[in-house]
């Protein structure tokens, strides 16, 4: 019953008829694209490589940019300063060292006090730093030219969809 099936597909795209089609011959293009993959890969893929520590390391700074970027962002959209916020969630914490609350019944003032104490450990993160801006500046330049690449590779006919553009389509690193 399934072959009968898989015959009738095979009627309905080739009217019958068995035909084999050539694929694409080789481009200078393809080819060199292959090679850099393999070459790419032997590098990624073999163990303590120092070019994948750089990587991580790049990476990681890049992750903390960007958070602190987004953060720095909220921070600036709302109608309320930070530092406003992180006093007013420190006024339980002031409250209880006024009131002399001895240290064993502090933690029962915990879900009083953890806003505040949320509020300053995040507080740093709001801080724009130049370091922050180097390395987002890099990313948004190693961005653009992957996304140059990838156009000009498509409008070669390079490949429909789903290339490194789409992969790379980021709205905090394309502002």
């Amino acid at each position: 019953r399934e072959r009968e099936k898989e015959r009738e597909r095979g009627r309905e795209r080739g009217g019958g008829k068995r035909t084999h089609t050539q694929p694409d011959p080789p481009t200078p293009t393809t080819v060199g694209m292959a090679e850099a993959s393999k070459a790419l890969q032997e590098v990624l893929l073999a163990e303590d490589s120092y070019l994948q520590e750089v990587l991580l390391e790049e990476a990681a700074r890049l992750a903390d940019a960007l958070v602190r970027d987004r953060f720095y962002a909220l921070a600036e959209a709302s109608p309320v300063a930070v530092e406003d916020v992180t006093s007013f969630l420190d006024q339980p914490k002031h409250l209880l060292d006024r009131l002399n609350i001895p240290a064993p019944l502090r933690p029962l003032a915990l879900p009083l006090t953890l806003p505040g104490e949320v509020a300053r450990a995040v507080s740093p993160l709001v801080v724009k730093s130049s370091e922050d801006e180097a390395v987002l500046t890099a990313a948004r330049a190693i961005y653009d030219q992957f996304t140059q690449a990838a156009a000009e590779n498509e409008g070669e006919g390079g490949g429909g969809g789903g290339g490194v553009g789409s992969v790379l389509s980021s709205p905090q690193l394309s502002e």
